[in-house]
């Protein structure tokens, strides 16, 4: 207010300063939103596949000691020319290797997965690799990856169904499929699914809804047999024959056979997710580095000595910085033509 009053805020030096930093800023707003939207086209093509890979992990997180580190990335590098000389052996040495639970089990092999279902680096390297291919090593924060893309297929457009379930965790196997078998029969005498859903259905959830399911596509439920079954049906209203999976004995009912999404259906929904997972610190990254190229920034290797003298209390504002002697006041950064010495930085932090 102080200074509006002596009208230091309409002297042309201050606005044409406060023009520039509008400038800037805007850029900078300008670019982070294109960035995104790039993300947000990359997401919405990947999204049109689904990819079945196998991986090798080698755990090592973000704090693990550089010690810890080297080793683990020296072991994955060994791993790496390993599967490299016998690629078709890849899930034996997963299986002897990996370091996740079951890794027996698994031999490193994973489930179908599309867009925005693995963390971003794992997805991208599996997204550029060939079927049969084998990546370098990838950098998570759960460790060091050896990836190979074993499929990939179409995602195909979501499907609404509804269905009967004769479960198996009460009845045998056997009691289960007559029990699905005498519905079969009813429904062939002209009897309503809904009805009979909602009598029968050992799937609760649906079976007040007439047995009506949430829209899915291959994978979503994980049960192949049933997915299968689902997507063979091509007429609405068409009903399947029963149908065995690990929960039990079905009859699928085909409601609609769904369309695939378009950019503008998917955009916002995408939108949302670049900017709320890990990719939104690839666009922050992107803007960072050119808001450097633009004000001509260059850091010098001498960081860790200026770094060793700081500590939590920087946090709260009740860290004391004590000046470097001399030689020890190193160049730290650089902007244009102005340089920055630890005590320049030591003395703004505090």
């Amino acid at each position: 207010e102080a200074a509006k009053e002596q009208g230091l805020d309409q002297r042309q030096s201050y606005l044409t300063d406060f023009a520039k930093y509008q400038e800037q800023l805007s850029r900078n707003y300008v670019y982070e939103d294109n960035v995104t939207a790039q993300m947000v086209e990359q997401a919405y093509k990947r999204s049109k596949e689904s990819l079945k890979t196998s991986h090798i992990l080698i755990l090592c997180n973000w704090d693990a000691t550089p010690q810890d580190t080297l080793v683990a990335y020296n072991k994955a590098k060994e791993l790496r020319q390993m599967v490299l000389n016998t690629p078709d052996n890849f899930n034996d040495i997963a299986a002897k290797y990996l370091e996740e639970p079951k890794a027996d089990e698994s031999r490193g092999s994973l489930d179908h997965f599309t867009v925005f279902e693995m963390v971003y680096p794992y997805e991208s390297v599996a997204y550029n690799l060939k079927v049969g291919e084998i990546s370098d090593l990838v950098r998570t924060q759960f460790g060091y990856h050896i990836v190979k893309l074993e499929d990939r297929r179409p995602v195909l457009p979501k499907r609404t169904v509804s269905h009967i379930m004769i479960g198996t965790r009460f009845d045998s196997l056997d009691t289960a499929k007559d029990r699905i078998m005498e519905i079969s029969g009813l429904l062939e005498k002209g009897v309503a699914f809904e009805d009979l859903a909602k009598q029968y259905s050992d799937d609760k959830n649906t079976g007040i809804n007439g047995g009506l399911m949430r829209p899915f596509t291959k994978g979503d439920l994980k049960a192949p047999p049933f997915e299968d079954a689902a997507f063979a049906l091509t007429q609405k209203g068409q009903i399947s024959a029963p149908v065995q999976t690990r929960f039990g004995w079905h009859i699928i009912r085909l409601e609609d056979m769904g369309k695939s999404p378009t950019f503008e259906d998917e955009e916002e929904r995408l939108t949302k997710m670049v900017k709320l997972g890990d990719r939104a610190k690839i666009v922050t990254t992107a803007v960072s580095q050119k808001i450097k190229e633009e004000l001509g920034f260059q850091a010098y290797p001498y960081k860790s000595s200026f770094m060793a003298v700081l500590n939590d209390s920087v946090f709260n504002r009740k860290w004391r910085f004590v000046p470097f002697e001399n030689k020890e006041n190193r160049l730290l950064f650089t902007i244009g033509t102005k340089t920055y010495f630890y005590n320049d930085f030591g003395a703004y932090l505090e």
